[in-house]
């Protein structure tokens, strides 16, 4: 008996010092904005739209949204532009997307697989290998983003009547790489400066005929990359209007026209498209403002917000004294920058006929042009599946956003 009271009397001893000693370890510390941070954190607190909601809202105004795309390989924004598409209003209201990283070539392709009734799932697959192995100026667009959209897209149509489904519309240059010779890519390489314009005039063309059409959805949104998507506010040096996608469609459906910016990282410099230094915007500013609130999805105007007023420090090649509300009607912020993902390859794209074909392609540009665009055989059988590639999410890039975090 005694036995036991000792030991329940040491249990509660025990029990006495382990309390004791919890009360001395320290709180939990709260993260607090720096002084720098506070207006946005302050300003975020008041807005209380998801990106994808954001988004669709605009089309309440508009006919025209244009989404300017993160890096291309980025993947995680394609689960944004696909909950955009499927959520109901853009269903109902919109149902035209326009793209820039696909060749118009392959619209009747795209339009039989996303309008096809069949759901044969080998039939899908290959439908989807064969527009990606002719999509792109380049000689294979190897990005896995593509063929997701492609696949979310059907995806989403099979479920729809036939009057709502989605329509894509592949807006590039128009090409076939498997007739392509050396007088054809030597007239394709002469037009690659009056690319956007191109672009821009069959976007119109196409979208104007939509909105002739008996048709009752007669707007659109349109996934433009980088400078592609500017506005028309934004010129090169001596007010020179640049020859942006934007610019010319702003020209074309002002008060009916807004842009809207992904959160990304800023440019410092670009000595080819693959070879580009990245830093945050606003030194990590805005992605500090998330963080502290764990916001990982919204979406606002660019007008009367401090992120407005902030410098368009994205674009570093030319002198400028412009806001990212100058070039930006909005914002959208999806999944902070530790969780984009740089996502190369298509699962079963390459077999030994396409990969002589590739090298094939890559002669072809080194004949016509010079440039010497040699890929090795194991870099493309390297295409056939998915792998996520330098991220350039660094520590460098965290310590930046921290800085701004107490």
């Amino acid at each position: 008996m005694k036995t036991k009271k000792t030991i329940l009397l040491i249990g509660a001893f025990i029990a006495i010092i382990v309390l004791s000693l919890e009360s001395f370890k320290p709180a939990n510390k709260t993260p607090r904005p720096a002084e720098g941070i506070k207006s946005y954190v302050e300003f975020l607190k008041t807005q209380h739209s998801t990106a994808e909601d954001y988004i669709v809202s605009l089309f309440d105004k508009n006919d025209v949204v244009i989404l300017c795309e993160r890096l291309h390989p980025e993947f995680t924004q394609y689960d944004l532009i696909l909950n955009v598409c499927r959520n109901p209003k853009f269903i109902k209201n919109v149902g035209n997307v326009f793209i820039e990283v696909c060749t118009r070539s392959q619209e009747k392709n795209i339009y039989q697989l996303l309008h096809d009734s069949e759901t044969n799932k080998l039939k899908t697959e290959q439908q989807i290998l064969s527009v990606c192995k002719n999509s792109s100026v380049h000689p294979l667009w190897a990005n896995y983003n593509f063929p997701y959209l492609l696949n979310g897209l059907y995806g989403i149509n099979k479920k729809l009547d036939v009057d709502k489904k989605i329509n894509l519309y592949p807006s590039d240059l128009p090409l076939d790489w498997f007739t392509m010779d050396s007088t054809r890519y030597s007239k394709l390489e002469k037009s690659f400066d009056q690319r956007d314009k191109i672009m821009a005039d069959y976007i119109i063309s196409k979208f104007d005929s939509i909105r002739s059409s008996k048709g009752t959805r007669k707007k659109t949104l349109i996934i433009m990359n980088y400078r592609h998507a500017f506005g028309n506010n934004f010129s090169y040096p001596n007010n020179v209007k640049p020859n942006n996608v934007g610019r010319f469609l702003f020209d074309k459906y002002n008060g009916k026209i807004s842009n809207v910016l992904i959160s990304t990282y800023a440019m410092t410099s670009a000595r080819s498209d693959n070879d580009v230094s990245m830093t945050v915007i606003q030194d990590g500013k805005w992605d500090a403002s998330f963080k502290i609130l764990n916001i990982e999805n919204k979406g606002f105007d660019f007008h009367n917000s401090p992120f407005g007023n902030d410098y368009f420090d994205i674009w570093p090649f030319t002198k400028h004294n412009y806001k990212y509300s100058d070039v930006f009607n909005g914002f959208v912020f999806y999944k902070p920058l530790d969780k984009n993902k740089l996502v190369e390859g298509i699962p079963d794209i390459i077999d030994s006929s396409f990969c002589k074909e590739l090298s094939r392609r890559y002669q072809l540009i080194k004949k016509v042009t010079g440039r010497d665009m040699h890929v090795s055989e194991s870099i493309i059988w390297s295409w056939n599946k998915t792998e996520e590639k330098n991220p350039l999410y660094t520590d460098s890039i965290k310590s930046k956003i921290d800085n701004w975090i107490k």
